[in-house]
């Protein structure tokens, strides 16, 4: 059920909830591309937009979602000879009315800070 896209990612939960759980709307993920070569800038954003919102641990089905705002800063770039790990937290902070608010970080596997974001989303379930 999953978008094909996801299939450029490899995933592993590190802690938080998971889709469809019913668990708090927060996710601790570590995130890679499967392509050892994306090691752009877009693609470190790429990692910030793999998972869906946190907000979907909190339905039991899965619709489409759609991003209205997404402020995302830059903060420090990976080391490109690294393995590629990214640990991503993404919290929901309001969820109401088809609505989201999302805050996210993504550090590199020595715990340096990579981007911090803001998003809202229309959740259509």
């Amino acid at each position: 059920m999953a978008p094909s896209f996801v299939r450029q990612f490899d995933f592993r939960v590190a802690g938080g909830g998971r889709p469809g759980t019913g668990e708090p709307p927060e996710y601790l993920l570590w995130i890679r591309h499967r392509d050892a070569a994306a090691t752009s800038l877009s693609a470190l954003i790429a990692l910030g937009d793999a998972p869906p919102p946190p907000a979907m641990t909190l339905f039991r089905q899965f619709g489409p979602i759609s991003t209205m705002t997404w402020s995302l800063d830059v903060v420090g770039l990976p080391d490109p000879d690294d393995d590629g790990w990214r640990l991503l937290r993404s919290k929901a902070e309001t969820i109401g009315h088809g609505y989201s608010t999302q805050e996210m970080q993504v550090w590199d596997a020595k715990g340096r800070p990579l981007l911090l974001a803001r998003q809202n989303v229309a959740v259509f379930v």
